[in-house]
Order: C-alpha cells, then structure tokens, then sequence
C-alpha cells in the first residue's frame, strides 16, 4: 500500500536521498494522526491502523482518494477513550435530534468535534465519515461507508458473521 501504517515508515528502506525527499515533502504524512493516535489506548491505537489498512486496500477500488480514507481511519476513534470532562470535549455539545446519546455512539460525534477543532481537519468528507462511523446515517457519501465498514471488518474484530460479510 502507498500509505503503509508501520511503526518504522517503510521509505526509511529506501535510498537515503528519496527518504530526505519524502520527508521533506511530507508525501507520506497524514496531518496530527499522530495526536489523533496518542489520545488512544494501545489496543484502540492497534485498531485504528488495522482500520487504516482496510480503508487504504479498498480506497483506490472506490474511487476514493486514500489520503482522505486513511486520515477518515486513523482519527475515526480519537474520542473513543477520552472523559466528558476531558479538555479536548470544552464546548462539545452532542446532537439535540438524537435525545440522549448512547454511550456507544457518544464517541463518533465527539471525535468529529475533536478532529475539526485540535486536529485541524477541514475536510467534511473526513468529519462526517467520523461523525457517522458507528451509527450510520441514511444517504453517506462513500467516504463514510467505507469507514463505516472498514470499522467493521477490519482483520481484529471477531463476532458471529464477520467472516461472511467480510466475504461479501
């Protein structure tokens, strides 16, 4: 994959004067993923990656620009483990049309706040494929669905019928 998720970047297995190169132009780099990530647990952290890669392989196939599906991935979960009372959800107030949110879901629409207001994302594709991640929504845009399902399917979850759709 062109935007391979390692702990090591694979271009440093390049010639050193590519891998300047790539640095430099930040080709690889996708924008605070790193401060999206550290506000997760190690397993949750293990879990957007594997997301990433799921998105990243279908992107392409999709007509999706893999950038955008692989930042949608990597911050989908950036709220996951954080408090209400956390600094990062100061002035977060959850949608009024959903009533009270369930503890399930809260995260999304957190995470979409997140994302937009410390992460710096601009992109609404990306906020709204955050935003909608876990519940879903009538009418996505193929951005959101593919993370949707990426969330789904990725390679770590194991529930009766993962395999089938992951078949599907």
């Amino acid at each position: 994959q062109a935007y391979a998720i390692t702990k090591k970047p694979l271009y440093l297995e390049v010639a050193e004067k590519t891998a300047a190169y790539i640095e430099e132009k930040g080709l690889y780099k996708i924008k605070n993923a790193d401060k999206a990530l550290a506000l997760e647990k190690p397993e949750r952290q293990a879990h957007s990656i594997r997301v990433a890669n799921l998105a990243a392989a279908r992107a392409l196939k999709l007509k999706i620009p893999e950038r955008q599906a692989i930042a949608a991935a990597l911050l989908h979960d950036c709220a996951k483990n954080l408090d209400k009372a956390s600094p990062y959800l100061a002035g977060f107030v959850p949608p009024t049309e959903w009533g009270e949110i369930p503890r399930e879901v809260y995260h999304q629409f957190a995470g979409a706040f997140v994302a937009e207001k410390h992460l710096g994302v601009t992109d609404g594709e990306v906020l709204s494929a955050i935003r909608y991640h876990t519940s879903g929504r009538p009418n996505m845009g193929e951005i959101e669905k593919l993370i949707f399902l990426a969330d789904m399917l990725e390679t770590g979850r194991n529930y009766e019928g993962v395999d089938e759709l992951r078949a599907l």
